[in-house]
């Protein structure tokens, strides 16, 4: 039995004393442990917050979230959702990354202006259409 894929988006918010290297560090990991999950994804962090999109095989990103719900790097984790059967949308990284800011992320996704954390829930929480829509946007930005 072939096991479900999925799609898991949250976004948390950033420890205010989260250094640059930090963040370079997680990229890093993974970068070098995704592939052998089979994970791909998405990480932006604008202003602050984490938005984070994970596909794969449902154990393995099911267990990827939890070490990452117990990050001590960043708090207020919200999953906006999971989804199942989609299409991989990253297909080219293992952790696609975007360091922006919220006015860019409007810009590139062509979405309602984005001023803080709430616009991103509110935007990510209506539908899973407009959620791979949004998320889409960004293969023409990240490498």
């Amino acid at each position: 039995m072939q096991e479900d894929f999925v799609q898991l988006i949250y976004l948390s918010n950033a420890k205010p004393e989260l250094k640059q290297a930090e963040l370079d560090g997680i990229l890093e990991v993974s970068r070098r442990n995704n592939p052998a999950r089979e994970i791909t994804g998405l990480l932006v962090f604008a202003n602050g917050v984490f938005i984070q999109v994970l596909e794969g095989p449902s154990t393995g990103v099911h267990k990827l979230f939890e070490t990452i719900c117990d990050d001590s790097r960043h708090q207020d984790v919200a999953m906006l959702g999971e989804y199942i059967g989609q299409d991989r949308i990253f297909t080219k990284w293992s952790m696609g990354f975007l360091q922006s800011t919220f006015d860019e992320l409007t810009r590139i996704t062509e979405s309602p202006n984005m001023i803080g954390r709430d616009d991103i829930l509110s935007l990510l929480s209506n539908n899973e259409a407009e959620v791979v829509r949004f998320f889409k946007k960004f293969t023409k930005y990240v490498e």
